[in-house]
């Protein structure tokens, strides 16, 4: 594991001097796969965290933010001056529109000292909006999978005009894949990037199951009630 260790600290260290957030945000969690977090100090925690954090904002190709969001590491930041981005983060992994414009209003200062988000301001705002599309996809219940522009238009906060260009943007991303009806102004889902989830992702994905086994058991009750009609 030592070597390990040592291997994917280089590896991040050079990706962040190159600049590469989407490899420096996974040779990063490798590199604390490796390591034990009582071995860092807890400078080196915060600045990890924080670093993580940035990284995973700004990869153009991170649309999972789960497995940092469960690291222990991000506990680090609590109590310190950049908390905020564990807000931010959050608002993000759960496509909270309303609390990620909440998070840059409160914390506007602090977010305008660090360059990449500077930089980063318009892909940011279309980032969070293709997390609010999965999540609202994820949402959807398992017997219908078609969904309208105008419902999609509300949940990120987008005008029914730029919904297309939103759903395109996500197939190209191969995030979701289903088929768009711009006659209809409907997308019908057929998948959504899996993500990892937290104690209320688990609950709202066990009353989904939960609704389903109702849906079966009224079918199947009926059915029942149904049957010598039938037959007859």
């Amino acid at each position: 594991p030592s070597v390990n260790s040592a291997f994917y600290l280089v590896s991040s260290l050079l990706h962040k001097t190159l600049g590469n957030a989407g490899d420096f945000y996974k040779s990063s969690l490798l590199y604390l796969a490796y390591t034990p977090l009582e071995t860092l100090s807890d400078t080196q925690k915060q600045a990890l965290a924080f670093d993580l954090g940035l990284a995973a904002l700004c990869g153009d190709k991170i649309y999972q933010f789960g497995e940092l969001l469960l690291h222990p590491i991000l506990e680090s930041l609590k109590g310190t001056a950049g908390e905020w981005l564990v807000g931010m983060l959050a608002a993000f992994n759960t496509g909270d529109i309303q609390a990620f414009e909440a998070v840059s209003a409160q914390h506007a200062a602090a977010i305008n000292e660090q360059p990449a988000l500077v930089a980063n301001t318009q892909a940011l705002r279309e980032k969070i909006r293709i997390f609010a599309l999965m999540e609202h996809f994820r949402d959807m219940p398992a017997d219908n999978r078609t969904v309208a522009f105008s419902s999609i238009a509300a949940r990120t906060s987008l005008p029914e005009e730029e919904v297309e260009l939103l759903l395109m943007k996500s197939l190209s991303l191969s995030l979701v894949k289903g088929s768009i009806s711009g006659v209809d102004g409907t997308f019908s889902v057929s998948w959504v990037q899996p993500r990892v989830m937290d104690r209320e992702s688990v609950g709202k994905q066990l009353g989904k199951l939960q609704d389903w086994m109702d849906k079966v058991q009224r079918t199947s009750v009926f059915l029942q009630n149904e049957t010598p009609e039938i037959l007859a």
